[in-house]
Parts: structure tokens; sequence; C-alpha cells
């Protein structure tokens, strides 16, 4: 399977595959399906990416995962089943650039949004959530704004020239009906996912995560290093997501 253990942490089926426009988006076989996860793999998933992960912020997160094993000796083990990869080396990788950007456009008209923003947008790490796209009603100083993706709705009064719309978003714009998409960059560095997965040591998550790995696990343990640290558990959950049986819904 083209970019094998990658496709594995992404965990979302491929025909579903958004393409190469969506940031930080590499290929997906047409064929995987999404594995239903037990506990002990979430709670290992959830460490990593966040409570409820955003495609966006785990194609961001899986950038630098991928890096950490392809630039350490974990590179034979995340070639083992498959050598093809798209996002390594890196130049040829996905397009990141849309992270920290926002742009607004007109719903239902043709006007050309005249808008700015103060701040460069953030992801949110404790949900793993990088893309926000919020539909925006702008009347007289006083902001209507939806969630797509809670589906959550609040009103927002201007402060001074601009509205904060809340996760460091501080928008100026004129009256109208907007719609805004933001890829906000994750804060948390990698050195502090290391550290949060080493919470699982000792438990019956290590125990069955490393079950059929004990030269990972050892090397997790040992390992002052990060790519070798994060790289091994981050590996160990790839691998035993795809020993997940997928379940099919009988028609």
């Amino acid at each position: 399977m083209i970019n094998h253990y990658r496709t594995a942490l992404l965990n979302i089926s491929g025909s579903n595959w958004p393409g190469l426009e969506f940031p930080g988006e590499e290929l997906v076989d047409p064929l995987y399906a999404t594995r239903t996860l037990p506990s002990h793999l979430n709670t290992v998933r959830r460490l990593i990416f966040g409570e409820q992960p955003d495609r966006a912020y785990i194609n961001y997160r899986l950038r630098q995962i991928t890096t950490l094993w392809h630039d350490s000796l974990l590179n034979e083990v995340a070639t083992d089943q498959d050598t093809r990869l798209t996002y390594w080396p890196n130049q040829y990788a996905a397009d990141m650039s849309k992270f920290g950007s926002l742009t607004v456009e007109a719903l239902n008209n043709s006007a050309v949004p005249d808008y700015s923003y103060l701040k460069t947008p953030v992801a949110d790490d404790s949900l793993g959530r990088s893309q926000f796209i919020y539909e925006l009603s702008v009347s007289n100083g006083t902001c209507t704004l939806v969630d797509e993706a809670t589906k959550k709705s609040k009103i927002i009064n201007i402060s001074g020239s601009y509205y904060d719309l809340g996760n460091d978003i501080r928008l100026v714009i004129g009256n109208g009906s907007w719609r805004l998409v933001a890829y906000g960059r994750p804060q948390k560095d990698l050195g502090q996912i290391a550290v949060d997965c080493d919470l699982i040591k000792d438990s019956d998550v290590e125990l069955l995560l490393f079950a059929d790995n004990k030269d990972l696990r050892e090397l997790w343990r040992t390992s002052d290093f990060l790519p070798e640290k994060l790289g091994a558990v981050s590996l160990v959950l790839a691998k035993e997501i795809l020993k997940t049986p997928v379940i099919r819904k009988v028609s």
C-alpha cells in the first residue's frame, strides 16, 4: 500500500480522499478502509493527535512524524512493507503553506470582501483541530458566527475595529454574509507529545501496544533521541492499526 504506515495513522477511508489541494495531503490508497480502534490504540492516538483530530491537523502532525521516521534508524522499519512514498524526501511532499492562513469569500453574491486579520490562526492542540470554517453574517457592529464543524452559533459584537472570533482570529470586515476558512498551525511541540506518550508506561496500554514489537518497545523506553522515541511509538501504533480488522456493514 502506498504511503503504508502514514495511511494507517491517518486512518480515514481512501474513498473520502479530498485531493492534493487539501493542506498537507498525500496519496491514500482508495481501497483503505477506516479501522474502528480498540481502546488501547485510541488512547495512544489521542496522545499524539488530540481528542477529536481533524484531517488537516493529522496531516500536519504526519509530516512531522514521518520526517522523524526517515531521518533516523527507523527508516528501514518505516518502509518494511512498501517503499512507495509520496511524502519523502520532503521536497516532494505536499504543500504546507495553507497552515497559518485565513481566507474570506462572499456567500450568495459576487461581492469582493475587504478584510484583514491581526494574528495568524493557531490549531486547537487539545482537540486536534486545525481547520476552522465559519459562516459569518455581519451587520452594523454585530457578527453572527456559525461553526460548520460543530453547528454551534454565537453573536459577537465589534471590539474597536475588529470582531474577535476566538482562537486568535481577530477579523476586520464590513457588513455582509461571508465564509471564513482558516487552517491553524499546532503549537504543542513534538517533545511534549513524546512526554505525553510516557503516560502509558507500565500500563496495560503499553503491554498491549508493544506485545508483538519488543525491539521498538525497548527503543521507545531507552532512547532519549526524539526521532527514535516518538518515532518508535508512532510506528508501532501504525502497525497495530493495520492489524485491526475492518468492520464492514452488511447490506
